[in-house]
């Protein structure tokens, strides 16, 4: 069996030889199978394979083994939620952007580094996807949802650093100029902070690669409390993985913050984030917290976000808020649920 979303086009185009099909030919239906969505091997690429070859072609060819089972919009933004093979189900969610869309990947089913204030660690973990599950959700989005899906960020369900083998394959299908055809620039990976997944990274290969850290405190104590995985992994190890951390094209990391009310909102949270970003390539993302049902936290009111946001831009910090969106359909940061993906 050939299974599609694990291929790059040279493994591809290794693997049908043995169907008597050409480089050149193989090229063309990987394309229009992957680039194009192409459903049907009859026409992929305008190439002529006899009926024989075509259909032990088609018998070979595994394609999409999840299924969509549940819709959610809100405005322009949508959740879709996925059941697996096994009946694990997991939540993506395409993001309306100025000029395009941005598709909000899952890693995993669930995930195990239970950080408090995140509805997806609530359930702990089911398991890991496999790359084909990873990949399929961008197929998904762009030839079955229709979504002119441009922009990939590895921040749904799961932490990606715990399935990076997966993860990186994915990356590798999805890069591909022949398929997907996604650059590297316009992929962004986000981790708790799991170091040796971080300097995995450091490969000349992924340096265009975005990465970003959810660092939400900026005390060991406090991000302790929030982050177990802080338990761990210092802040100042944290740093020094980011110093060594080689930022490609972007030329920045991507600090993201988590504004929890009256927990690490105060100016003098804000100042220790400043203090964190000396001396690291980093710009910071701000986020408000969206709710879940079951949250025993709460946003700030904007008083206390913007007085927070503009610690950082006085101090020369780069800051973007980010809108808050999906809140109403389970699909803002943090909110994606196998509870909610089940229902």
């Amino acid at each position: 069996m050939l299974p599609l979303f694990t291929l790059t086009s040279d493994a591809f185009i290794s693997a049908v030889r043995r169907f008597g099909i050409d480089r050149f030919q193989a090229a063309r239906i990987y394309r229009a199978l992957l680039h194009q969505g192409c459903r049907n091997l009859e026409t992929a690429g305008g190439i002529k394979l006899s009926a024989d070859t075509r259909r032990r072609l088609d018998a070979s060819v595994v394609r999409c083994t999840g299924n969509i089972t549940r819709q959610a919009e809100e405005k322009a933004l949508l959740k879709f939620a996925t059941r697996l093979k096994d009946n694990a189900v997991i939540e993506s969610v395409i993001l309306p952007m100025h000029s395009h869309e941005t598709l909000c990947v899952s890693s995993q089913a669930g995930c195990r580094m239970g950080c408090v204030f995140c509805e997806t660690g609530a359930s702990g973990l089911i398991r890991s996807l496999d790359t084909s599950e990873i990949v399929e959700q961008v197929y998904a989005a762009r030839f079955l949802l229709k979504r002119p899906v441009r922009n990939l960020v590895f921040m749904g369900m799961g932490e990606p650093l715990d399935n990076l083998d997966a993860v990186l394959a994915a990356i590798r299908v999805l890069n591909d100029p022949r398929g997907f055809d996604i650059p590297l620039r316009r992929m962004t990976l986000s981790t708790c902070g799991l170091i040796p997944g971080i300097r995995e990274l450091n490969r000349p290969e992924l340096k265009n690669l975005n990465l970003a850290v959810s660092l939400n405190a900026p005390t060991d104590a406090l991000r302790s409390q929030l982050m177990p995985v802080n338990r761990k992994y210092s802040l100042l190890d944290l740093k020094d993985a980011l110093k060594a951390h080689p930022t490609g094209r972007s030329g920045q990391i991507i600090l993201e913050y988590v504004l929890l009310k009256d927990v690490n909102d105060t100016p003098e949270h804000a100042h220790g984030l400043i203090r964190f970003a000396q001396g690291l390539p980093a710009n910071v993302n701000l986020i408000p917290f969206n709710p879940g049902p079951s949250s025993a936290y709460a946003a700030p009111g904007p008083h206390v976000i913007a007085a927070f946001r503009h610690a950082l831009v006085r101090a020369g910090i780069f800051v973007r808020q980010r809108a808050s969106q999906g809140r109403g359909v389970g699909a803002g940061c943090g909110q994606l649920s196998t509870r909610h993906a089940s229902s």
